[in-house]
């Protein structure tokens, strides 16, 4: 059964009853945050955001977080619960752009205000839909994969690199534009350079693994693996570790994670293009306060993407590493 029409059979079958009504009432003023992947560092590191935001600002959030970044059913049900509240804003962290759509059109018929963090709907994506986003903020995805070809042309060994990408879950907004600016960037800043394969390991780390330990068994000569988050990064370097290639082969990774900054200062990473999610968590409150004082709709802000190098984090200058995390 698609998404679409799973969300509207869950959703009729629950607002039919009349038991969620005196919650709703009681819930009234909170801002409701939904985030994907508990499991994951960098939605942790979000959620962590949002929560110090709502405490400075002295309002309620209330944060609804996915099992994992594969969990489709639990964040359609977290949507349904986060609408049975009534709160001034639904603020969501898709999985799938295809979920946030259901769910917000569903939020449109119930007068709340919807809101996209981590750039999986833009707002011009979501207009086409039928729907007006009070805001979305997240980093600039195909800026990201730019970000990397940029560091990977400075420091590849040979003009004519070989290099591996591994994407993340197939429908994600988000990744798929990290590894659409990759390409698009490297080319023409290393012209010689091939691609030799480019798999999804859907943000899986121990898929990752599997995926380089296989690839680099059948092709040794890569030089080069880009990893659209730093999960996926760490496990191709557990790979490249146990294969004794880790001298030989640099790794970017995407996130920023503290499991990430640990393995560039230990040499196990080369950088990662940090996406810093407790700054975005931070600023999705204010627009969200903002936006309901004022029913204000379509801001786009995008946040900071700085590449974490071994020097730049034992430097500790750099003004934007106070909101790594």
């Amino acid at each position: 059964m698609s998404f679409k029409k799973n969300l509207t059979l869950i959703l009729a079958l629950i607002f039919a009853t009349g038991f969620p009504m005196t919650m709703a009432k009681a819930a009234d003023g909170e801002y409701v945050f939904i985030t994907a992947g508990h499991d994951n560092p960098y939605w942790t590191t979000l959620g962590e955001g949002i929560k110090d935001g709502a405490k400075a600002k002295g309002v309620t959030a209330i944060v609804y977080e996915a099992k994992d970044n594969r969990d489709v059913e639990g964040e359609l049900n977290l949507c349904l619960t986060a609408l049975l509240r009534k709160p001034k804003i639904v603020v969501m962290g898709s999985l799938n752009a295809s979920i946030a759509i259901q769910c917000f059109k569903k939020a449109a018929q119930e007068g709340i205000m919807v809101a996209d963090i981590d750039a999986t709907l833009s707002v011009a994506e979501a207009e086409k839909e039928g729907i007006k986003l009070a805001f979305s903020i997240g980093s600039d995805n195909t800026l990201v994969g730019e970000e990397a070809a940029k560091y990977v042309a400075k420091v590849a060994a040979k003009p004519d690199p070989k290099i591996f990408v591994l994407e993340g879950l197939a429908g994600s907004g988000p990744g798929q534009k990290r590894v659409a600016g990759f390409k698009t960037k490297i080319q023409p800043l290393l012209p010689r350079s091939s691609i030799v394969a480019s798999l999804a390991a859907d943000w899986d780390r121990l898929k990752a693994m599997t995926m380089t330990l296989d690839l680099l068994q059948r092709q040794p000569d890569i030089d080069i693996i880009y990893a659209a988050n730093d999960t996926m990064a760490l496990g191709a370097a557990e790979a490249v570790r146990n294969l004794h290639r880790d001298t030989q082969i640099k790794i970017i990774g995407v996130d920023g994670t503290e499991d990430a900054r640990k393995a560039v200062r230990e040499g196990r990473l080369t950088a990662s293009v940090a996406q810093l999610p407790y700054l975005m968590g931070l600023r999705s409150v204010d627009l969200a306060i903002e936006a309901t004082a004022a029913h204000t709709t379509g801001r786009t802000v995008t946040t900071e993407t700085p590449v974490l190098t071994k020097e730049l984090i034992e430097a500790n200058k750099d003004p934007l590493l106070r909101y790594v995390r």
